[in-house]
């Protein structure tokens, strides 16, 4: 390979000669994007450097020549043949897209060195460049993600600060896993196997305006064709009751043929604790629930891609899972007089529920390239079909608060919730670059029906009696057309604008049969984004971004089942819903790569959340969801990452925000306002040479706050981890802690009808895990592919 030349040096003549642009997209054979490729301009006689660039991340490049003399255009990239094309004509010109051919050969290149930053900014996303930290080098996509702006890692649960949902995406392609699948998977690709996690606060038009979430893309690094992989892992978890998880992956690649393929199989429970309390006037309610959750989970996946030339491709994709989560209770509550503070009386439930879920979901896709230009066409055809069934039966019995049995207070029923849901889609994305502004645009047609059938059993008497007063059978039918445009364009080098428009019509029926009703409604809305970004320098950014977000009810919130705790206390869907919406807006400012500064707005309209119903004459307690939330927040973000020492690095975040709620609604708080603090400290440490040993600790610290209309005490969290590399690093052993000071348990506090109330829930998240990965075969990149009803699908929970 020939020596390393930097360009620094032009000749003299050359400035007085005039300057033409030259533009264009480098891929590789499956029309993917090949980041920083060499784009050499070399003079036509003796092959001398005249100037040079790279590719950016989508593989494009912009660069300026100036010479009116015969000039030889090469890009090259390692493991690719050089490709070449000498210019005889000087004008502004656009190459489109230019393909390379792999080569088996080392390539003799000239290379133009670039030194990536550790985080970038973009006009709608933060790029942290993964190959550069050493805090995330060594490990799995699950450690890279915990060092990652504005994304947080808790007992494995990945979420974004300042949002309420969050997706991740694979090489732009939508991962449709959740929880403890979702962190399964990420722990199988390696950090030395990414190349960069874009960030996504605010997701632009082509992405479905569904929730007020962000994105995560995992950018893995380019490998080998004609190869396989096999993944094994396993783990054991420890709380109050073990956990259990093994996991097989395999992929396969040969010649135009992909196939990929997972199963992965969870077995074990949790003990989460529930506790209750509201202030009657003259009695004051005690609740304590002790549950344990089972989990008895398997999930696989199989897909294939087929290239049929170098512009077409197709692929097919199947997502299933099956599993028994099992619920079972024990539930005390006492009612205390205010005045004596003498036990009045008390209320033992037991309650068990039985529990069988499926979910079937199929992909279809085809990528055409229409032209060199860089106009690609994508379609999405999806499927996808989910079945709950809850049979619940739940006892109680009263007693005086001498321990004696209240008469004929005995209480016993069987509640029965069966729930399909289908959903069909289309979706049709284009790419559309013109000479100095690129365009997106397409649409989306998707069809939901859900049936959801409630039967309520009373076993009091100890004969089962049918109740029709508590059972129905509801359809709800909802089906949404979307149509999109954006445009993106450079204003120079240090100006870059985006803009774009979703437009959303969405229709839908809800019919109970038992009651004859019918209810249709139809809404349009349009959710505009706008970014602009300002780069003055290598060590500042600026940025400014807007979008209006939608956010609809998930199947679970609109079905009208109702799950009785006791015969006091009960919560239940609401099939009238309606979406709210999200204004966001955020001001963002980037110093020197490493430290982050986000001031942002955020309003939210029309919020739904389950409100607690309390009748103090009967001590009913009622939980039913509603729309009657208004809150605007003021938010400050701040991280900073360094390096103290050699082998440490160490970042720093933190969120301050003020929230602003008000109420529609007489049972609540009608106003609440309030300021909270985030903190998080973590590091790592490098214990042994080549980083096959590494520590990381990390803490988090949460103040007292306000949550929309309630109260809550502060929160923090410890965790530790170590973790081992063996076997050139092809298996991976980590213990790690989380949780380890149990101090992870909020209360939260608020009013019901005038009354005081307050809830502390406890998700039994301290625990000790032992895990392993194994890794068989060389790693290859198979595509998969996103999903396009995933909005539908994420309502499923």
């Amino acid at each position: 390979m020939k020596d390393t030349i930097i360009i620094a040096l032009l000749t003299l003549t050359s400035c007085l000669a005039y300057t033409q642009t030259y533009q264009g997209i480098v891929r590789d054979s499956q029309n993917k994007a090949i980041a920083y490729a060499n784009v050499i301009v070399q003079n036509a006689t003796d092959d001398s450097l005249i100037t040079g660039v790279i590719t950016d991340e989508e593989g494009k490049f912009n660069i300026s020549v100036k010479t009116d003399l015969p000039f030889v255009l090469l890009i090259s990239f390692i493991g690719y043949e050089n490709w070449k094309k000498q210019i005889t004509i000087h004008e502004d010109t656009d190459l489109g897209i230019i393909s390379l051919v792999e080569s088996n050969n080392q390539l003799d290149e000239v290379v133009i060195r670039a030194e990536k930053k550790l985080i970038e900014r973009k006009v709608d996303r933060l790029i942290f460049n993964v190959e550069n930290s050493i805090a995330a080098s060594g490990g799995d996509a699950l450690d890279a993600l915990k060092v990652a702006p504005r994304i947080r890692v808790q007992n494995d649960e990945i979420s974004m600060i300042g949002k309420s949902g969050m997706r991740v995406l694979v090489n732009n392609k939508l991962i449709q896993l959740a929880g403890d699948d979702l962190s399964n998977f990420l722990k199988t690709i390696r950090t030395d196997d990414i190349k960069s996690i874009e960030v996504i606060t605010n997701p632009p038009a082509k992405y479905a305006a569904e929730g007020n979430s962000g994105l995560i893309n995992i950018n893995l690094k380019k490998a080998k064709l004609n190869s396989w992989n096999t993944s094994l892992r396993s783990s054991y978890q420890q709380a109050t009751y073990p956990t259990g998880n093994v996991g097989v992956g395999f992929t396969y690649q040969k010649n135009k043929w992909s196939l990929f393929s997972d199963v992965n199989y969870s077995n074990g429970s949790i003990a989460p604790l529930r506790r209750n309390k509201i202030s009657y006037p003259e009695q004051f309610w005690n609740e304590r629930s002790n549950r344990r959750d089972y989990k008895d989970l398997i999930a696989y996946k199989l897909g294939t891609n087929y290239q049929i030339s170098d512009k077409t491709s197709i692929g097919v994709q199947y997502i299933g899972n099956y599993g028994k989560p099992d619920i079972v209770e024990n539930n005390r509550a006492t009612l205390t007089n205010n005045l004596t503070q003498e036990l009045d009386s008390l209320i033992s439930t037991r309650a068990r529920t039985n529990r069988e879920k499926k979910y079937n979901s199929i992909n279809t896709n085809f990528t055409y390239t229409i032209d060199s230009i860089g106009k690609i066409l994508s379609v999405d055809i999806d499927f996808f079909k989910y079945q709950n069934n809850d049979n619940r039966n739940v006892s109680s019995n009263n007693f005086l608060g001498d321990g004696s049995l209240i008469t004929d207070s005995f209480f016993s029923a069987q509640n029965i919730g069966k729930q399909d849901i289908t959903n069909y889609s289309a979706n049709l994305d284009m790419e559309h670059p013109l000479k100095n502004i690129s365009l997106n645009y397409g649409g989306r047609l998707s069809f939901s029906e859900t049936d959801n059938k409630v039967v309520f059993n009373d076993l009091s008497s100890g004969v089962s009696v049918f109740d029709p007063s508590q059972s129905d059978e509801f359809n709800y039918t909802e089906n949404t057309q979307a149509l999109y445009f954006s445009a993106h364009k450079n204003f120079g080098d240090k100006i870059e604008a985006k803009i774009g428009v979703r437009m959303e019509n969405t229709e839908i029926k809800g019919q109970s049969i038992v009651s004859n009703q019918t209810n249709n409604n139809s809404y349009t809305e349009f959710f505009p984004t706008a970014y602009l970004s300002y780069v003055p320098s290598d060590m500042h950014t600026f940025s400014l971004n807007y979008g209006r977000r939608i956010d609809r009810p998930t199947f679970s919130w609109l079905n009208p089942f109702r799950w009785y705790s006791s015969n006091f206390s009960f919560s239940e869907g609401n099939p009238n819903l309606t979406p709210s919406f999200t204004h966001n807006i955020e001001l963002d400012y980037t110093y020197n790569d490493n430290w982050i500064n986000s001031l942002y707005f955020s309003s939210l309209e029309d919020g739904f959340e389950y409100v607690t119903i309390v009748d103090e004459t009967t001590n009913t307690q009622r939980l039913f969801a509603q729309n009657f939330i208004k809150t605007n927040i003021i938010g400050l973000y701040e991280m900073i990452s360094f390096e103290p020492f050699k082998g440490v690095s160490t970042s720093l975040v933190m969120n301050v925000y003020y929230s602003d709620s008000r109420s529609s609604i007489p049972v609540t708080n009608q106003s609440l306002t309030g300021w909270n603090l985030e903190s998080y400290i973590g590091s790592d440490f490098v214990l042994y040479k080549d980083k096959k040993i590494l520590f990381n600790v990390s803490y988090i610290l949460a103040s007292d706050g306000v949550d929309n209309l309630d109260r809550n005490t502060a929160l923090s969290q410890l965790d530790a981890s170590l973790k081992f590399f063996l076997l050139d690093k092809n298996l991976q052993i980590t213990l790690s802690g989380n949780d380890i000071l149990k101090s992870n348990q909020p209360e939260y506090k608020g009013f019901s009808n005038n009354l005081r109330t307050s809830f502390k829930n406890y998700y039994d998240t301290r625990n000790f895990r032992v895990s392993l990965v194994y890794n068989i075969g060389k790693k290859i990149d198979v595509e998969e592919r996103e999903i396009k009803n995933e909005e539908e699908k994420d309502r499923i929970n």
